[in-house]
């Protein structure tokens, strides 16, 4: 029964035009008054799962692209992704994507390929009439 009621405030909120994230927040502050009344557990299981060397290694990576492409690292992988692919229609986008691929490969993973190859591509891709949508 309970479950009937909290899909039903599922999607009564959703058909009232309040933004999702905050659906399904009412949705699960429900289950969670049902089930847990003692809200005193959050702060103990929240904080374990922000106490993790994994997420501490996320800005730490992004923080490593943004020095390889103020290092020019970044403008060479492009040139060699741009000097196999930039002949081809479309080329230069999928130069990008293939520049993404060898930097995320390198770093280990995407976010510092986003924030390395994206800062350098975007405005470049723009200049030779991409439209903005298919930059990002």
């Amino acid at each position: 029964m309970h479950i009937v009621i909290d899909l039903v405030i599922l999607i009564s909120t959703i058909l009232l035009g309040i933004p999702v994230p905050f659906c399904f927040m009412a949705a699960a502050l429900y289950m969670g008054i049902v089930f847990f009344p003692d809200f005193s557990f959050l702060m103990t299981v929240g904080f374990r799962g922000l106490n993790s060397l994994t997420l501490l290694a996320i800005p730490f990576f992004i923080m490593a692209g943004s020095l390889m492409g103020s290092a020019g690292i970044a403008e060479r992988l492009v040139g060699v992704a741009n000097s196999m692919l930039g002949r081809i229609r479309g080329g230069m986008g999928a130069a990008t994507i293939v520049a993404c691929a060898i930097f995320g490969a390198i770093s280990g993973t995407c976010s510092s390929a986003v924030a390395c190859i994206g800062s350098i591509m975007i405005p470049r891709l723009e200049t030779l009439g991409y439209p903005r949508s298919y930059s990002t």
